[in-house]
């Protein structure tokens, strides 16, 4: 199994995560055909605190805030891969820690679409 090609680094803390401007730039020159590990989606920062307590990973994520439906949200992720095998394979890594997670892989170009709205 390979590691992530880029390993986004903001400490999972119980507060406000939020994706730095360096991180987003990271997210956005990624290439759209690559996938992030989506761990959750939450439609505000109460729920987002909520949510970043229960996961309990010791892993590195990074919150960032999308547009969904006209709705502001906050999406937690993990990693940016490849391919979609390989966002497979770190999920699995995610559920080993936490059973009542179901991350998913979603591609940086869907990304890509939901994050241009905010700004």
């Amino acid at each position: 199994m390979r590691k992530a090609l880029i390993s986004l680094s903001i400490l999972l803390l119980p507060i406000k995560v939020t994706a730095s401007e360096r991180l987003m730039n990271i997210i956005l020159s990624s290439p759209p055909e690559y996938y992030v590990l989506q761990v959750a989606s939450v439609p505000d920062t109460v729920d987002l605190d909520k949510v970043v307590v229960e996961l309990s990973l010791s892993r590195k994520l990074v919150a960032v805030r999308t547009i969904v439906n006209k709705q502001k949200r906050w999406v937690i992720l993990e990693g940016i891969y490849p391919t979609k095998e390989e966002a497979i394979s770190a999920s699995k890594n995610v559920l080993s820690i936490n059973h009542s997670i179901k991350p998913w892989p979603r591609t940086i170009k869907s990304l890509k679409k939901v994050l241009a709205k905010e700004t």
